[in-house]
């Protein structure tokens, strides 16, 4: 989940739902001397996140489970794009995230540099990385 501030971080309110996998089985024990009954540990978290520089209300994430968002009304709702990114291994690390404008060739498109993320990660399983 995303948290916003607008107060230098006195109060916080949610800006995104839970984007990671939601996957039962990615949970573990919480550990401990001994074990106790706090149920199970789910650390799937937003691992990186952008906000675009360029585009009031862009903001990209990426998870520890392989999962990349972005929002384009600062939270609102939120697009899941993993499926699009070529070579994103299941279960990797978005390690970083940048979002960078490009310069648009089709005059027909509207006004506008689009937005593009550039990708870092980090294999989940075989240690791999790319960017």
């Amino acid at each position: 989940m995303v948290l916003r501030t607008t107060n230098a971080g006195v109060s916080w309110t949610e800006a995104s739902p839970d984007l990671s996998t939601k996957n039962p089985s990615r949970g573990v024990p919480p550990g401990g001397i001994v074990g106790d009954s706090l149920g199970r540990f789910y650390g799937e978290v937003v691992f990186s996140i952008a906000p675009s520089d360029v585009r009031k209300g862009l903001i990209w994430t990426g998870t520890n489970d392989g999962k990349v968002w972005y929002t384009k009304v600062a939270g609102k709702n939120w697009n899941d794009v993993t499926k699009n990114i070529t070579g994103l291994p299941a279960w990797g690390v978005v390690t970083r995230i940048e979002p960078v404008a490009l310069r648009r060739r089709d005059l027909t498109a509207p006004p506008g540099p689009p937005i593009v993320p550039l990708l870092s990660w980090r294999g989940a399983r075989d240690g791999t990385t790319s960017e």
